[in-house]
């Protein structure tokens, strides 16, 4: 092969690399709605329209900041998958949040129609609670595929091929 065919090849690949991995969420822009719920915005500002509301450990994209308030990419809507997440592109709805409202920490939120929640990391064991698609989580450990998590109110086990989040 001669060596403009390889640049090219080599050109037209790492394109195609920057391309694609800039689709992609990053844990680094990822942070958690940290209080029981937060509204989300048209602007910077409470003065502005209040667009939808979000719940405590809710995985949102941080795209952007004005002063004390970041602009966010939600990942999901209600619990019948109207505006899903593909893989991990964020696709959903923009608006605007005080920054005191999320934290960087590991959340993840559910992706299946439900999802039983159990009491040990295993199918094996009782199942305590059910949830629905887009339910927040907090990750607390792993063991065997099986995620520890938390609402805030109850814990309990989840199989990690059920949830999304940037960082697991």
């Amino acid at each position: 092969m001669n060596r403009i065919v390889s640049f090219k090849l080599f050109s037209l690949g790492t394109i195609l690399f920057f391309a694609l991995a800039s689709q992609t969420v990053s844990a680094k822009n990822v942070q958690c709605v940290w209080t029981k719920a937060a509204n989300v915005r048209t602007g910077a500002g409470t003065g502005n329209k209040i667009l939808f509301r979000v719940w405590h450990y809710e995985p949102l994209t941080v795209i952007g900041g004005s002063g004390d308030w970041v602009k966010v990419a939600e990942h999901y809507r209600g619990t019948n998958k109207k505006r899903i997440l593909s893989g991990d592109h964020p696709r959903g709805l923009t608006g605007w949040i005080h920054k005191s409202l999320i934290k960087k920490a590991r959340c993840l939120s559910v992706r299946s129609e439900f999802l039983n929640i159990r009491s040990g990391p295993g199918g094996k064991y009782k199942a305590k609670w059910k949830v629905q698609w887009g339910y927040p989580f907090k990750y607390l450990t792993e063991k065997g595929g099986w995620y520890k998590v938390t609402d805030g109110v109850s814990t309990g086990w989840i199989s990690s091929n059920f949830v999304w989040s940037p960082w697991l």
